[in-house]
């Protein structure tokens, strides 16, 4: 071990109690079955109590302390846009037919969304539910019913996400799920990685072989599902013009997609934020042909995702009023909110599990003997080089970390794929309990294949169950959204400093999904006493805030006080740390730096120390 490593992990519980180091008591209460409680039913799960006003539905939500109502669509104390009401007696959620498992809060989306556009005669619907709450089966539910409704006879279906491996998994749930026969609809996957296909279904990139998928469209045929990444969506368009051409025109009657192929009659925009971008960058990853119909031609758009992603004030446009970023918020582009699941409500559905924050501290001292004092003489386990001293401590801030709360499966976060395979050669050469734990790395398209990245996940799982230690999984950000995870997660940890809040939200989201064996989701942070540890821990804590509103609300009492002089904001924070913080100078220091680095973006001056 490292001479003159001295760490320190403490616990934030962001639910308002202090966590001590975690025993494993409790898992055989909380271990899930299908991503339940064991023993969950329909009638025993907690209901979405009281009604829908204005599509949000309000139900009383545990803050440890008694209940109040928390409304769907305000976390983090933002206002959303009003979703339109649901029409209740022309389509109740019981009418709609779906599995037996399906959770309310998923049949309440269907809904909402499907009444949208039956009754409300949209184009375009947006759905935000928190992350592991079951958006790809969502999706799937509005196309199935949309196929048998007689006034929209689906009949082909665009399903568009961010990355391969995600075409892989949606491919695999739709089919495992579906209830339409095998002989009545069709997919093909459009990607760059031909190992996502299956027998039965094809992969490609070429127009001319997607031309031909969907010139199979007409009435009577299977349904055609096309599974597709955001930057292979141009190929989609060509496709489609392609077809146009064909039949000696530029744009295709009204309800010509019953015949043929070349509008799609419902796409399904999966992780739908990374539509919310720059407009320069659109051309270059075809997304806003999705959204604006000039190139992938789309009857009815459906927006799902997890992160509500909006422009700063004043950005989204230029003197001119041309349109800078696009905002999820802008009803042209995404349509209507028509439902809104939080990470709060969730929790208190059991959908999700809380989480609670922790966070190494490296002393002064270690940064001495550590970073100053270069590297140390141990070969890499690859024999690539030598460890350095930043590198091995890193290493040993996951290990007291993970320990010392009872994490078995660890997914740790870097800032850069070399920096992740670095960490797994650095940990299994130096932990004296390296064989106890397997550590492994992953990486994204095309660097490494879907089968290659799917045995690793599989060989992760495996060690969760059987190794004395369980596994830690690196990346940089290939398994940071939307990837169903075999084997859970306890922890995960950002080794390196994260900016992006839509990253580190959906990191987190990984260690609150259900299927993990803690009580609460671990998010572990490598911080230090000086203005470095403050700046790790800052954009994990203002992420954190933007999904719980007790936290963000917290903080604020924080920034508020500040303006009334030292005196008051002391006194705030002294009650902060003994609700979320066991007490300490080396903690609340570096607590101090991480709200100071929040309060600075607010234009406000130094916070008193």
């Amino acid at each position: 071990m490292i001479a003159g490593v001295r760490l320190k992990a403490q616990v934030l519980d962001i639910f308002g109690t202090i966590l001590t180091p975690s025993s494993r008591k409790g898992r055989q209460e909380r271990r899930r079955v299908g991503g339940r409680p064991r023993g969950w039913t329909r009638s025993s799960a907690p209901k979405a109590a009281g009604r829908a006003v204005g599509g949000r539905t309000r139900r009383p939500v545990s803050n440890g302390g008694g209940s109040r109502p928390v409304p769907v669509g305000c976390a983090s104390g933002q206002d959303q846009p009003e979703a339109p009401p649901f029409r209740q007696a022309e389509l109740a959620a019981e009418d709609l037919k779906l599995p037996e498992y399906a959770w309310e809060p998923q049949r309440l989306g269907v809904r909402a969304v499907l009444d949208a556009f039956h009754h409300g005669g949209q184009r375009r619907a947006r759905v935000h539910m928190t992350g592991g709450s079951g958006k790809t089966s969502l999706g799937l539910w509005v196309a199935e019913h949309l196929k048998t409704a007689a006034d929209t006879r689906v009949q082909t279906v665009l399903v568009l996400v961010p990355t391969v491996n995600l075409v892989a998994q949606t491919l695999e749930e739709w089919a495992a799920r579906t209830r339409w026969a095998p002989g009545e609809w069709r997919a093909l996957c459009v990607c760059h990685d031909e190992e996502v296909g299956t027998e039965d279904v094809a992969v490609t990139t070429d127009p001319a072989e997607v031309k031909e998928f969907l010139g199979g469209v007409g009435l009577g045929a299977p349904v055609h599902v096309v599974f597709s990444t955001y930057k292979s969506a141009a190929r989609i368009g060509e496709a489609q013009g392609m077809l146009l051409s064909a039949a000696g025109r530029e744009v295709a009657a009204p309800g010509e997609s019953e015949s043929v192929g070349s509008h799609f009659d419902l796409a399904v925009f999966d992780e739908a934020h990374h539509t919310a971008t720059r407009v320069e960058c659109f051309a270059a990853n075809a997304l806003s042909d999705e959204l604006r119909d000039e190139g992938v031609r789309i009857h009815r758009r459906l927006f799902m995702s997890a992160i509500r992603r909006v422009p700063e004030e004043g950005n989204a446009r230029n003197s001119d009023g041309d349109l800078v970023f696009a905002s999820m918020e802008d009803t042209e582009l995404y349509g209507e909110l028509v439902y809104n699941l939080t990470f709060t409500e969730a929790v208190a559905l059991q959908i999700c599990k809380p989480f609670k924050l922790v966070y190494a501290v490296l002393s002064d001292e270690v940064e001495m003997r550590g970073w100053q004092l270069g590297n140390v003489a141990v070969a890499r386990a690859d024999g690539k080089g030598e460890v350095d001293g930043e590198g091995a401590a890193k290493v040993y801030a996951v290990r007291k970390m993970a320990q010392g709360h009872g994490a078995r499966g660890v997914l740790t976060f870097h800032n850069r794929t070399r920096a992740a395979e670095l960490f797994c050669a650095d940990a299994v050469r130096l932990l004296p309990d390296a064989a106890e734990r397997e550590v492994l790395w992953v990486h994204g398209a095309p660097l490494m294949g879907h089968r290659e990245r799917a045995e690793a996940l599989q060989q992760y799982a495996k060690a969760v169950r059987e190794m004395p230690q369980g596994a830690w999984l690196a990346s940089c950000q290939a398994i940071q959204e939307g990837t169903n995870l075999p084997g859970g997660c306890d922890m995960v940890a950002f080794v390196d400093q994260r900016s992006s809040q839509a990253a580190i939200q959906q990191a987190v989201m990984r260690a609150t999904r259900t299927d993990g064996e803690l009580e609460h989701g671990l998010v572990g942070v490598v911080a230090s006493v000086g203005e470095g540890g403050g700046r790790a821990l800052a954009p994990v804590l203002q992420a954190l805030m933007d999904m719980d509103e007790q936290l963000e609300h917290r903080v604020r009492e924080l920034r508020e006080a500040f303006s009334g002089g030292r005196g008051e904001y002391e006194a705030a924070l002294d009650q902060f740390v003994r609700e979320y913080l066991p007490a300490g100078m080396v903690e609340r220091a570096v607590l101090v730096k991480a709200v100071e680095e929040l309060e600075s973006k607010h234009g406000q001056e130094d916070i008193p120390t």
